[in-house]
């Protein structure tokens, strides 16, 4: 397996690394669930081209490693492709160690892989399940490791919400260096360009970006990833709070780093399916 090292500065005495993980798509259902389910976890599992057996081998591997190297794994969202039973338990099971810290994506509330409209009254129909499977809270979550304050939110539909920065604002007054773990990277203009021109995607599925620019996307992409101002509003202080130090993120199934002002570096880790590892060293 391809292993990527980052070096993040943090000002740390001593080094803390973190094995980043995202975006590992298990796509699993069994007599639980309805036939519908069970269809959909057989076609799933070939659309990141690699069988259900490889993934968990990659996944196994991964984990060992973060186990005897690491002191957190990090998981930033859509571990499962779509809401089953079996992949409930699974998320638990494989998380439930006091090494792991998770931030939710959006295929965790994927009832059926597609499905349109996925806004907060559809993500009530399975918030609660995949609550309670979470190592940690979905809405909001903290944990200090190492003198680095790992906070985790909930911004896999886009949008952030004022109390969300709030209690991002509190976490940084307690004067740690932040590690803000999200699902959705914030919208960079690097990192736009990436997605919808060098990539050619016909949009950038980031949170943030400014509503000139989504107002080229297709009506779907343009709702569904058009900021209100409470997003705009916390996009511009995690840009500006000297606090905060990096950005961990999936969601894009590839590797990437960048400055997005000084002292604060956007990590994007790549799809659990790819054969690759990242670890981050902060130091």
């Amino acid at each position: 397996m391809k292993q990527t090292t980052f070096r993040l500065d943090f000002g740390l005495k001593k080094p803390v690394r973190v094995l980043h993980l995202s975006d590992t798509h298990f796509c699993v259902a069994d007599e639980r669930d309805c036939v519908r389910k069970r269809e959909l976890a057989k076609k799933r599992e070939h659309a990141f081209g690699i069988p259900t057996e490889e993934l968990s081998s990659l996944w196994r591997e991964s984990v060992a490693y973060g186990k005897s190297h690491d002191d957190l794994i990090l998981h930033t969202g859509d571990f499962c492709d779509f809401v089953s039973v079996r992949l409930l338990e699974m998320l638990h099971e494989e998380m439930s160690g006091g090494e792991f810290f998770f931030a939710v994506g959006n295929h965790e509330f994927c009832q059926y892989v597609g499905d349109l409209d996925e806004d907060a009254q559809y993500k009530l129909r399975s918030v609660e399940e995949v609550r309670l499977a979470s190592p940690n809270g979905l809405y909001f979550a903290s944990r200090v490791v190492g003198g680095v304050n790992f906070v985790a939110l909930d911004n896999s539909y886009y949008l952030v919400t004022k109390a969300q920065r709030e209690m991002l604002e509190a976490e940084v007054a307690k004067g740690l260096p932040v590690a803000l773990c999200m699902h959705t990277p914030i919208h960079t203009e690097a990192l736009f360009q990436q997605m919808t021109v060098t990539r050619g995607r016909p949009c950038a599925y980031l949170c943030g970006t400014p509503p000139v620019l989504t107002q080229h996307y297709d009506e779907y992409r343009r709702r569904q990833q058009t900021p209100d101002q409470d997003t705009l509003d916390f996009v511009d202080y995690v840009k500006n709070e000297p606090g905060i130090r990096a950005l961990l993120t999936g969601h894009l199934h590839f590797t990437w780093q960048e400055e997005v002002r000084p002292g604060l570096v956007q990590v994007v880790a790549p799809g659990g399916f790819l054969h690759e590892m990242l670890e981050l060293e902060l130091v």
